[in-house]
């Protein structure tokens, strides 16, 4: 089918480009429950006082994020990565060295994380120039 002159081309709308797009203006009530929910899992350990309970919800909390961050690694690339549980499970390792380890108490946490730290950067590291050398 030959096009002819008199056919119609369709025109799509353009933004003005001196106009600034916010695409968080509309997000205002979203932005404010975020905050109110960042709050309130602050304040909710502070009145929790069975260790059983604040237990499970650091469990679920921990492996929601490995969940999330898992799904977002598969979900953009596609790629299922060992690697990723690897230095998730190094991390536990580590931090299992140091409770192990270091006396308990708020001084020994404070202790136990610094430790923890350490540990996780020279392992990841490690990990890192065996997995891929530079």
């Amino acid at each position: 089918m030959a096009m002819n002159s008199t056919t119609k081309k369709t025109v799509y709308p353009t933004v003005p480009t001196s106009t600034k797009l916010n695409p968080f203006q509309s997000l205002s009530w979203q932005n404010g429950f975020l905050l109110l929910c960042a709050i309130a899992l602050f304040v909710v350990p502070f009145f929790i006082t069975k260790n059983s309970t604040l237990f499970l919800l650091t469990n679920i909390f921990i492996w929601s994020v490995f969940a999330m961050s898992y799904n977002l690694l598969l979900g953009y690339t596609g790629i299922i990565s060992f690697g990723h549980a690897m230095f998730f499970g190094i991390g536990a390792y580590c931090f299992a060295l140091a409770a192990r380890h270091v006396p308990s108490g708020e001084g020994g946490f404070f202790i136990s994380s610094v430790i923890n730290s350490c540990h996780h950067i020279c392992l990841k590291s490690l990990c890192r120039i065996v997995v891929s050398p530079p």
